[in-house]
């Protein structure tokens, strides 16, 4: 008996041990079966991302490859297609001839014919282009070569070649809208007020045109500019190297359409006075010194403000543009266009107005400017600096006077050339738009002061300049 509950206490022990190793098992198996099926649904949620990176790479490759050949078919087509020709091209995308003297560096010259496609598809995708005058000009709250209404017009009433922009007045209203902002020289707010407005209220690719048609001397002692540093991105001027390229007049050559004068026409015929001259300011120049002692050779007429200080026995005046002055330059053979100062591509009325288009000769005393083409006809002029002295300027243009046949030569520019003009709103407009096409980065003009500055753009009128023809 004592055998036999041995023998039954080791089963019963053996028994136990079987069943833990049985629930030991059991519970191994479990957790392996879980862990097995979450990896299976980590495993599977991978899976389904990577098929769906492989779609999406799919689908962009075949987009990649659509567009690739879209590119060939469209480069394909630019090759077969015939490029717009020249009358198709606005003449202010045309590229202009480089003068002798300097080439213009201004935002309208930079772009060639090739990328003409390119700027139509950029103002078809856009809107015009808001040009806001901020200031009066000549306390004008209008500028006198721009119409108030859409569309903008050359100063000859035509269409400007480039039309997608519109100029407007309303201060408060287009500050921060406006794509350009005008300041006028002579009417500027204070350096002060324009920063305020500028942090403020404009927005950040808003463009500010500094403009002027006169020259430095106008502002030389009377206005300084030191304390509009960092205000402006353009200049507007009559200068080449201003981004708005506004001179007073431009010379252009005839086109097959244009109407010629008689190749024949006498333009002496009617003139039986000499010298006429228009001065107005600065009357006690060395100009009017040099009027007076040319006034020794040959005869001189000298109207305006100034006329006292040469002729004062002469009677009646001469009103710009009124028609009593035109019929009495008409009279003239010569014009006497000095100017005020000889400033850096700055010529003014009193060669293209007082001269060329009333059928004068001018007269002038300049030889960098007035050797630009682009600037002055050749052979429309006679230059005081291609003589020794003033008695031998005055036998020159006394035996030309006598001589029909040699002054008609000083007109033949006529049957090639004309006098042109440009409004200054349509090449800020052109301008404006180039800049987008070229992605050009705006920079401030660092010191307006010192880029106007008299000393560094003009000569002056000293005994120096004139010393040889007074002496």
């Amino acid at each position: 008996s004592g055998k036999m509950a041995a023998h039954n206490s080791l089963w019963k022990f053996l028994l136990v041990i079987v069943l833990i190793a049985v629930l030991v098992f059991t519970y191994k198996y479990q957790g392996s079966s879980r862990f097995t099926a979450e990896n299976r649904v980590k495993s599977e949620a991978v899976s389904t991302k990577e098929k769906n990176k492989l779609v999406k790479g799919t689908k962009l490759k075949k987009s990649k490859i659509k567009n690739q050949q879209r590119q060939k078919m469209k480069s394909s087509r630019k090759k077969n297609s015939k490029r717009p020709s020249t009358s198709e091209i606005p003449s202010w995308f045309r590229t202009t001839k480089k003068s002798n003297l300097s080439v213009s560096k201004s935002i309208t010259s930079k772009i060639g014919k090739k990328d003409w496609d390119k700027v139509r598809q950029l103002i078809k995708s856009k809107r015009k282009k808001i040009i806001l005058s901020y200031t009066e000009v000549f306390e004008d709250p209008y500028w006198y070569d721009v119409p108030r209404f859409a569309p903008l017009t050359e100063l000859d009433g035509s269409l400007c070649p480039f039309n997608h922009c519109q100029v407007v007045y309303d201060q408060k209203k287009y500050i921060s809208k406006a794509d350009a902002v005008l300041f006028h020289a002579d009417d500027l707010p204070s350096a002060a007020h324009l920063k305020v407005i500028r942090r403020l209220k404009s927005k950040p690719t808003q463009t500010w045109i500094w403009m002027t048609s006169q020259s430095p001397l106008y502002f030389d002692h009377q206005i300084s500019f030191e304390a509009y540093k960092e205000i402006f991105n353009w200049t507007g001027t009559y200068r080449r190297d201003s981004e708005i390229f506004a001179p007073y007049r431009v010379i252009k050559p005839l086109l097959p359409s244009d109407k010629r004068p008689d190749p024949k026409k006498n333009y002496a015929k009617g003139k039986d006075k000499m010298i006429i001259a228009l001065i107005s300011n600065h009357c006690d120049s060395y100009r009017i010194k040099l009027i007076r002692a040319l006034k020794q050779f040959i005869d001189i007429d000298l109207y305006g403000r100034c006329k006292n200080n040469v002729n004062p026995e002469l009677k009646g005046d001469c009103p710009l543009n009124s028609k009593e002055c035109i019929q009495l330059q008409s009279r003239y053979k010569f014009t006497l266009s000095l100017e005020n100062a000889y400033c850096k591509d700055y010529v003014t009325e009193k060669f293209y107005l007082n001269g060329l288009s009333r059928g004068n000769v001018p007269i002038v005393m300049n030889r960098a400017t007035m050797s630009d083409p682009e600037v002055a006809p050749p052979g429309s002029y006679i230059n005081i600096l291609d003589f020794e002295n003033l008695k031998m300027l005055a036998d020159f243009l006394k035996k030309l006077a006598q001589n029909d046949q040699e002054y008609n030569k000083f007109h033949e520019w006529r049957q090639k050339y004309k006098i042109g003009s440009k409004n200054r709103m349509c090449t800020t407009c052109e301008a404006l738009w180039k800049r987008d096409m070229l992605r050009k980065n705006e920079k401030r003009v660092k010191n307006i002061d010192k880029f106007w500055a008299f000393d560094t753009n003009c000569l002056s009128h000293t005994q120096k300049m004139f010393a040889k023809y007074l002496n």
